[in-house]
């Protein structure tokens, strides 16, 4: 998913712009199943954001309403978000 969503944000002319209506639609529907599962404190998060700001971009679909809080908090929900995260040893 983190592939396609990049391809529509560095280049949509090529691959978001000549999708028909439906096939937007269908493909982003499939994009948005990305948010149903909460992500792990790792690469995951990244993956989340770039999907979400994908579809904010170009697409008819509406991203997850969180996605500019999980940027903000490294990615993360609940309990600590606001705290960043620690570092990997």
């Amino acid at each position: 998913m983190a592939g396609i969503a990049f391809v529509w944000i560095v280049v949509p002319e090529a691959f978001w712009h000549p999708l028909l209506p439906a096939e937007r639609d269908r493909a982003a529907r499939w994009m948005l199943r990305n948010n149903d599962a909460a992500p792990s404190d790792d690469n995951w998060l990244f993956f989340r954001v770039l999907v979400n700001l994908a579809l904010a971009r170009p697409g008819p679909a509406r991203p997850d309403p969180a996605w500019p809080g999980l940027v903000a908090r490294g990615g993360r929900g609940g309990a600590g978000a606001n705290q960043p995260l620690a570092p990997r040893r």
